[in-house]
């Protein structure tokens, strides 16, 4: 065929060669229809999933202080909400052994005193109904402003029980932060543990940028579990602070008690240590045979010092909270700064440090609920 030949079927040769190569992807998108509708439905299921785990989050946070929930997969920590809410420079390197020292020592001192926080908020609360039948004394006495005292002890007791329900409440809320972080250093530990011996696939992360179920890298773990702890430490110092606030208002009216009592010409302590107790004493509760009056007697002379014991507890707390709070800023600070040389840390270090903490906070766990448990137990035969 000469050359004019082929130029002129050159056109019929490309046109021919085109609907070939249409053909064959027509066929390869009619056998590959099926499985990509597969593939594209379970990636709109797992995106969908992800949206809702956010939102099932946000609702469940409240709750998440309870010891029962708190190690649940909602209530775990979620990367991607932590750092929006944490506008710091991130670490360049890690320190787990100094963080999990910080975290364990003021956990565990938290937990040794937390005991006395459930027996405190009893002994206030059985002070509280004996204020309740104070009040009816005062009610029924030949005192000039019976009525008005009587209204501001019933005033009282409910401060009270406010104040014992908020102890309680802070005593929960205590074992439901240290369970917390349990689960998150296992988390960690486990999350340290997969980063090291299995990489990851870029391209699968990249599918599914929602996703959490992909291995952080050691600097990712050790930066979510730095974080977690200072929010936890945040809610925590807004609950004490709460207690604290609580305890100073009823101490507020106990003082207001003290000034109407001394305005009826009673003779009463200056400190007010033993105010109610002797106004008990003065209306003739402590006379009576019954064992329930005597017992009254002593709830009410000591209730003031139930409360200057939580009192101590709670700023106690503080004190501990805001400078594991400091320490927490501090490392944060060190951490986002380039490492010396020579600094570097094993991997086998951070791990061990991990456990030893995971270790060290049941051990204490278990210790705080026993002790707890006898607190409780003696508080309710007294």
């Amino acid at each position: 065929m000469d050359e004019p030949t082929l130029k002129d079927h050159s056109p019929d040769f490309y046109y021919t060669f085109t609907l070939y190569v249409l053909d064959i992807s027509k066929t390869v998108c009619q056998l590959l229809r099926q499985p990509l509708s597969f593939l594209l439905c379970l990636w709109l299921l797992a995106w969908l999933v992800g949206q809702i785990s956010i939102t099932m989050r946000a609702a469940f946070s409240a709750f998440c202080f309870l010891p029962g929930l708190s190690g649940t997969p909602l209530c775990l920590p979620d990367p991607r909400v932590i750092r929006v809410q944490e506008p710091f420079a991130p670490p360049k390197w890690t320190n787990f052994p100094t963080l999990m020292a910080i975290q364990a020592n003021t956990m565990a001192q938290l937990l040794d005193e937390n005991s006395s926080s459930s027996a405190l908020a009893l002994h206030i609360k059985k002070a509280q109904m004996a204020t309740s039948d104070l009040a009816t004394l005062v009610r029924y006495s030949d005192l000039k402003s019976r009525d008005e005292l009587a209204a501001h002890l019933e005033e009282f007791g409910r401060e009270a029980d406010r104040t014992s329900n908020s102890l309680t409440i802070l005593s929960s809320k205590v074992f439901g932060a240290v369970d917390s972080i349990l689960k998150v250093n296992e988390y960690t530990l486990k999350s340290i543990e997969d980063a090291r011996l299995n990489p990851g696939y870029p391209m699968v992360r990249y599918l599914t940028p929602w996703s959490t179920t992909k291995s952080p890298s050691v600097i990712e773990s050790f930066e979510t579990s730095m974080q977690y702890l200072a929010q936890i430490i945040r809610h925590l110092v807004i609950e004490f602070e709460i207690n604290l606030r609580q305890l100073h208002k009823l101490e507020r009216k106990l003082a207001v008690l003290h000034e109407m009592i001394a305005r009826e010409g009673i003779a009463i302590d200056s400190a007010r240590s033993e105010l109610l107790g002797q106004l008990w004493t003065f209306l003739g509760g402590n006379r009576r045979r019954l064992s329930a009056y005597e017992s009254n007697l002593r709830l009410l002379v000591n209730l003031n010092e139930y409360r200057k014991q939580a009192l101590a507890h709670v700023v106690s707390a503080l004190q501990k909270l805001r400078q594991m709070g400091g320490d927490v800023e501090d490392l944060r600070q060190r951490v986002s700064e380039p490492e010396l040389v020579g600094g570097l840390i094993p991997v086998q270090v951070h791990i061990s440090s991990v456990q030893s903490s995971v270790e060290r906070l049941k051990k204490s766990l278990v210790q705080a609920h026993v002790r707890e448990e006898a607190v409780v137990k003696n508080a309710l035969l007294e």
